[in-house]
């Protein structure tokens, strides 16, 4: 079983690239610099993509951290079919009835590496999809290591202000979409039902098939886990 840098030196950077810009598309409005064009940024974005990559190749990898392992599972939401990356303990993942799923935005890059890569037939599969999934997420508050601490300090002073706010604000009334509607002067919706309670058991049915493929895909690697274990 592969570790996440293992497998970035195993595979393409060009590929990996188009399929994170593919599967991520940049977000031109936030860009902050009017002065380039569309094909500028695009061309930057993957450059820095690029560089990123190769960076996190030569990385040290720390191996004092908990075991942990990145695994795919199809999901569906909003009636549209994808594949989500889940990050789960070793250890859990073997013995919890429902092992926890963890984020690693926050984690530092040189852990994140040291992961492995669960080898099921559908990670392995859509290896180019979860890579750029958990680069996605590790990069979510920048490509930098100190550019990271700065937006998550941020994140902590938003965090902390809009708690302070919130506890200030006992007699905030909370409306319902229709009379959130009402004070926009907007019309009120037309009564449906039917169609409301056919929505949610779309929603349901999206749950209850994640689950299902969540349970399949924790069963697949846990088999895989237990057997590489043997080998160590």
């Amino acid at each position: 079983m592969k570790t996440v840098q293992e497998w970035l030196k195993a595979t393409d950077t060009e590929t990996l690239t188009d399929t994170y810009l593919a599967n991520y598309p940049i977000d031109y409005q936030t860009i902050s610099s009017r002065e380039l064009t569309l094909g500028e940024i695009r061309d930057r974005t993957r450059e820095n993509m690029i560089d990123f990559i190769e960076r996190m190749k030569s990385l040290e990898v720390r191996t004092d951290n908990k075991p942990m392992v990145f695994f795919a599972c199809r999901q569906y939401d909003d009636g549209m079919e994808s594949v989500a990356v889940s990050l789960c303990g070793n250890e859990e993942l073997c013995t919890a009835e429902k092992p926890d799923s963890y984020a690693w935005d926050l984690t530092p890059f040189s852990e994140v590496l040291g992961y492995y890569i669960a080898e099921t037939k559908l990670t392995i599969g859509k290896i180019y999809d979860v890579l750029a999934g958990i680069i996605e997420e590790m990069t979510f508050f920048g490509f930098d290591p100190e550019e990271r601490e700065k937006e998550k300090a941020k994140e902590d002073l938003l965090a902390a202000i809009e708690e302070i706010e919130d506890g200030n604000c006992d007699t905030e009334k909370y409306y319902t979409l229709d009379e959130f509607r009402e004070r926009l002067g907007m019309k009120p919706r037309e009564p449906d039902p039917e169609g409301d309670e056919l929505k949610r058991d779309i929603v349901r049915a999206e749950c209850a098939y994640n689950a299902y493929q969540r349970k399949k895909e924790i069963a697949n690697a846990v088999k895989l886990l237990k057997g590489w274990q043997k080998g160590q």
